[in-house]
């Protein structure tokens, strides 16, 4: 994948430490803003919002109805890029050029 060869990423522990990553023991804030965007619906964050709320992080969440976000072009291919539904790349492309610009 390209995302590996540019960074030198393993996916195994990328996969691994991204499974184990857990937000709510933040004990400062990693950045001023954070987005959370959803795609399907879950649980209630509710918990991770007012964590990094307690610690000064100036959160939005957003929930856009889409497909699964990570889609394979071609299924079994590890080569294969993963698709992010527009609209979900439009509202983040938003965000940061409000925040950033």
């Amino acid at each position: 994948m390209i995302f590996q060869s540019i960074f030198n990423v393993n996916r195994d522990i990328l996969k691994e430490e991204l499974e184990n990553l857990n937000l709510l023991k933040l004990r400062q804030k990693p950045a001023d803003y954070i987005l959370i965007v959803e795609s399907r619906q879950v649980a209630s964050n509710s918990l991770l919002k007012e964590h990094l709320d307690s610690i000064g992080v100036n959160l939005q969440y957003k929930h856009i109805s889409s497909p699964k976000v990570w889609v394979k072009v071609k299924e079994n291919d590890e080569n294969s890029n993963g698709l992010v539904p527009i609209k979900i790349l439009q509202f983040i492309v938003s965000w940061i050029s409000e925040r950033f610009s």
